[in-house]
């Protein structure tokens, strides 16, 4: 109809229209939210989770501007990013400022000897201490396309890193002769860096990093309801660190995708690590799920099984990485040319997995087995080096194993990614941690993340 009219408008005189300087002024494109949760919990207290993002362009779509704010945990578990982008020529530039919190946390137990009622007994106490690292940190960034589907990306920056650490106590009193265990109590405070550093064993001092890169990136992917079901992606990239620490840290992610309907086989290859001089930094860690699943940090700490082959959560920490994986991957729900069950919002890929990881420092012995060797039976001892005995007096013993050793984690499993509606994606699994002893059942996990 309007097409029928246009001759019925009059025309607008050229003397009319005036030219004026183009001046870029920002809208908003996009908010969301991850929601709002808040837990309450008689060991860690209260916490909070929720998180804002927001996109910002002007007109033509030349210049942006990314803004992301999230608490999970405390208040000073706060983070927040902004970042600008200049897309004007072929060069996008860009800088970003940032103030990340990074947690993680690690578990000492600790004998005590001491007497109870006359009889021979020792406090057990059980520490988990909880170490946020904070980055302050300005990035400049700029890239260049090749091609449709690759680019070659450079960039420099600063960060000034500070550590905070909070221990969580539980202690007992136990007296062997009376095979008497007494609860002591709980505590939480706050601890210096010193003290935690010489329980972790790694220097938990402020340092300052600049960095300066060069990366190769490409994607020629095709994205389904929540990873990619075909094509290839790749990022190589180099970088050297220094300030505090100097080290050269290169990156390598390959990652393959070949769609056979109904199904799509997907492998990754994934590899970074820090060469130099970096032992003083908190180690690497290959546990999380979005790398190999079945072998997150809390699982191992509320498993409370022995571990009787010698792979502990320390196997998992290192300098350097390496990951392997492979999923078959099914659109579950979705639209009807893609999933098997259709669905106009509950979109769902349901994944066949097979992870594998590794982790280790320079001078280590790498080993194709379940477990480091065994090296034979040593004494339990107390934080003062004592060795710990049993109710007739003799001392504790326990399996030793080769510290030197690292071996491959392997875990395989089922996974089922959802898509909240675009927010976010959702990934609870269950795996077969093939390497511990300490747990007899799949190892269930939630991930937040998109499919690699």
């Amino acid at each position: 109809s309007n097409l029928n009219n246009f001759l019925a408008y009059p025309r607008i005189s050229k003397d009319s229209v005036n030219s004026v300087p183009y001046r870029p002024m920002f809208q908003m494109d996009a908010l969301q939210s991850s929601g709002v949760g808040i837990g309450v919990s008689s060991y860690y207290g209260t916490g909070l989770s929720s998180g804002i993002q927001g996109m910002f362009s002007d007109i033509l779509g030349q210049q942006k501007i990314y803004a992301a704010a999230a608490v999970n945990g405390q208040i000073y578990d706060f983070g927040a990013q902004v970042a600008y982008i200049n897309q004007k020529s072929r060069w996008d530039k860009g800088i970003s400022v940032s103030h990340i919190p990074f947690q993680f946390g690690f578990y000492n137990r600790t004998v005590t000897n001491t007497t109870s009622e006359g009889n021979p007994a020792y406090i057990i106490t059980d520490d988990s201490y909880i170490v946020r690292n904070f980055e302050d940190a300005v990035n400049i960034f700029t890239s260049y396309p090749i091609s449709r589907i690759s680019r070659v990306q450079f960039g420099t920056g600063a960060s000034y890193n500070s550590y905070r650490t909070d221990r969580y106590s539980d202690s007992s009193l136990y007296v062997p002769a009376l095979e008497r265990s007494t609860y002591l109590g709980s505590d939480r405070k706050k601890v210096n860096n010193t003290e935690a550093a010489n329980v972790l064993g790694f220097n938990l001092n402020s340092y300052t990093l600049l960095r300066a890169n060069v990366a190769l990136i490409g994607d020629n992917s095709f994205f389904g309801v929540t990873a990619p079901l075909n094509g290839f992606r790749y990022h190589i990239e180099a970088e050297y660190i220094f300030g505090s620490f100097k080290f050269f840290s290169p990156i390598i992610d390959l990652r393959k995708y070949v769609r056979v309907a109904p199904v799509t086989f997907a492998a990754r290859l994934y590899g970074t690590g820090r060469f130099g001089k970096a032992n003083s930094l908190y180690p690497l860690y290959v546990g999380y799920p979005f790398l190999i699943r079945g072998y997150e940090a809390q699982s191992f700490y509320s498993s409370g099984k022995a571990i009787t082959n010698g792979f502990g959560i320390d196997q998992l920490s290192g300098s350097r990485i390496a990951v392997a994986n492979f999923e078959v991957r099914l659109p579950f729900t979705g639209p009807e040319k893609l999933a098997q069950i259709k669905s106009g919002f509950l979109f769902t890929d349901l994944n066949l997995f097979f992870d594998a990881g590794l982790a280790w420092n320079a001078g280590n012995v790498i080993k194709l087995q379940k477990g480091p060797d065994y090296i034979g039976q040593g004494p339990v001892l107390d934080n003062n080096n004592n060795p710990v005995v049993d109710k007739d007096g003799n001392p504790v013993l326990e399996a030793k194993y080769d510290q030197n050793q690292r071996v491959p984690a392997l875990s395989a499993g089922i996974s089922l990614r959802v898509n909240f509606f675009g927010a976010f994606i959702l990934e609870p699994y269950f795996a077969i941690p093939l390497n511990r002893t300490d747990v007899k059942k799949p190892v269930f996990g939630l991930t937040f993340a998109p499919g690699w």
